[in-house]
């Protein structure tokens, strides 16, 4: 047994001898004894001896366990993507492939596929069961989802595998297009509502809730069929589906193919979709008649074409129209008249049921924080402003009544009429009407008649206008409901000031102090029109838009005057 001398010091054999272990640490000259060792005991050195070789029985049992790896979330299972699919709204045949992995290491036996599908949907694979899943293989299955069948689509597949029984489900639901055309004779009326809590204190300030987070919306058309054999389709249709929705076009915003769109496209090139109802999730509507058209899911709205989610099934030729379309139900009474037994009409109430995508703009003109609408009204219709004063009166029958004025001011409701006659115009109202959600957000309006007339000029650097008499310091000056005013140029300029004060000069003139100086020079003659400048809301929840034609539409809404 071989004996080596050392020292025992602070955890280190430290070497009282040289050790012939190289040539290089035999040619140090350092002593080879650290002074750790000097300061030791003698008592502990002594030789160290060798134990080898060591006992290969074991002393002692060490609990473990295998750590987790990537085997144990792939293999030892059978997994099926995707094991869940929405399909959201069937508005045609949906071909998906699903993917099933036998990850064992041994060989699987799938006996059986149970489901509680109904009609219209089916689940395929390469191999009728039962058939036999080698190690590790992977097989491809279809799942085929027609339009015809049950409304709600809840469906689940179990895969009967000897080792285990996984799921897939299926959900979504079937929507068809209506099977009508559209008489434009009557136009199409587009309403929407919104919510609004008013709270109102005594002095007429008013605090505002917003109560719905989208305006709900309907759809008035008329509907027209001609030939028996679309008139008994359409009474079915109708008699089977009215209580679920339809896919209806919307029928203002269509657009024409410019060329041949082939069969199998994924993008319909050359939209313009600015001042559209395209939306990325939504449908467009390949429409040539009402026995031959293509719905198609859109994946993303570019500024010139869309990008679908699947190819389209047959070649549309140029001319075709596209439309942007909406999910909707029929209302739940619908009047149809027969003029002949060839011909059916109907006007129809669509309840839209998805809102989605709408866009808000403010509009590019702000004063003091709020939007101003500057759309000019169409004068063609007559105008009308109602004149609401609360009043508080007492009257105990025995002598005149007692009348008290709480708020001192009066409100003004005013019913406003636009005409759009573009669909830009259009776009850009819906998206006003959308920021201002019924009755929730003010906004500035002017009157837009000739409230003031200038009668001198008006310096860059003045604050005084010189205008015609109009009583305004014996009547106006004390209301908060005329202390601000437009101040439009017949070049399209307009200037929006505070009214801080007026003075009566003669029984000619007045003169109206404004909050700062316009900062140039403005002649009587280049002054289109002077008006009062309201703080502004809708005063109904509900707006109606008129569609004439795709591209011209009216609207017709009340507009009360709050204060600031």
């Amino acid at each position: 047994m071989a004996a080596i001398s050392g020292i025992l010091g602070a955890g280190l054999l430290v070497l009282v001898e040289p050790a012939p272990l190289s040539i290089s640490l035999d040619q140090l000259s350092a002593p080879q004894q650290s002074p750790v060792a000097q300061a030791i005991a003698p008592a502990l050195m002594g030789a160290v001896v060798d134990q080898l070789p060591v006992s290969p029985e074991p002393q002692s049992v060490i609990s473990s366990l295998f750590a987790p790896s990537f085997k144990d979330d792939y293999y030892d299972r059978i997994h099926i993507t995707p094991a869940s699919i929405d399909l959201g709204n069937v508005i045609s045949q949906k071909i998906i492939q699903v993917e099933v992995w036998n990850a064992y290491f041994t060989a699987n036996l799938l006996s059986s596929i149970d489901t509680n599908a109904g009609t219209g949907i089916s689940f395929t694979g390469p191999i009728p069961e039962p058939t036999s899943f080698n190690a590790l293989e992977s097989r491809i299955y279809t799942l085929a989802v027609e339009v015809a069948g049950p409304p709600i689509i809840n469906t689940t597949y179990t895969l009967n595998f000897a080792a285990e029984s996984p799921q897939l489900t299926v959900v979504g639901r079937r929507v068809i297009l209506l099977f009508a055309g559209i008489n434009w004779d009557n136009g199409v009326l587009e309403r929407y509502s919104f919510l609004t809590d008013i709270i109102t204190s005594w002095d007429g300030a008013e605090q505002r809730v917003k109560l719905r987070a989208t305006p709900r919306r309907e759809i008035e058309a008329h509907l027209q069929v001609f030939g028996l054999d679309f008139v008994r389709k359409l009474q079915s249709t109708l008699f089977g589906w009215q209580s679920r929705s339809y896919l209806i076009p919307y029928w203002p915003d269509y657009y024409l193919l410019e060329t041949e769109l082939p069969a199998g496209s994924m993008v319909i090139p050359n939209i313009p979709t600015g001042d559209s109802e395209f939306i990325a999730g939504g449908v467009a509507l390949l429409f040539d008649a009402i026995d031959l058209n293509e719905s198609v899911q859109i994946v993303s709205v570019e500024a010139n074409q869309l990008t679908l989610d699947l190819p389209t099934q047959q070649t549309w030729p140029a001319g075709t129209r596209i439309y942007s379309a909406k999910f909707a139900r029929i209302a739940s009474q619908q009047t149809v008249t027969r003029p002949t037994r060839h011909m059916l009409d109907m006007q129809a109430k669509f309840i839209v049921t998805d809102n989605s995508g709408l866009t808000e703009t403010e509009g590019a003109t702000l004063y003091k924080g709020y939007p101003v609408l500057l759309d000019i009204p169409n004068e063609v219709e007559v105008l009308s402003e109602d004149l609401l004063r609360p009043l508080l009166e007492f009257d105990s029958d025995t002598v005149n009544p007692v009348v008290d004025d709480p708020i001192g001011y009066t409100t003004i409701v005013r019913r406003m009429d636009w005409l759009m006659k573009s669909r830009k115009e259009r776009a850009d109202f819906r998206k006003w009407l959308y920021a201002r959600a019924g009755r929730w957000k003010p906004f500035w309006m002017p009157s837009w008649n000739e409230d003031f007339k200038l009668t001198s000029l008006l310096a860059g650097t003045d604050t005084k206008l010189v205008v015609q008499f109009a009583f305004y310091e014996r009547f106006v000056p004390a209301t908060p409901m005329r202390d601000a005013l437009m101040i439009e140029l017949f070049n399209g300029t307009r200037i929006f000031k505070d009214i801080l004060s007026v003075d009566e000069i003669s029984d000619a003139e007045e003169n109206v102090f404004i909050d700062s100086p316009v900062g140039f020079d403005i002649q009587p003659q280049e002054v289109r029109r002077i008006s009062y400048l309201n703080l502004s809301r809708l005063d109904s929840d509900t707006v109606e838009i008129f569609h004439e034609t795709d591209t011209v539409s009216r609207v017709s809404a009340l507009i009360r005057t709050v204060v600031q």
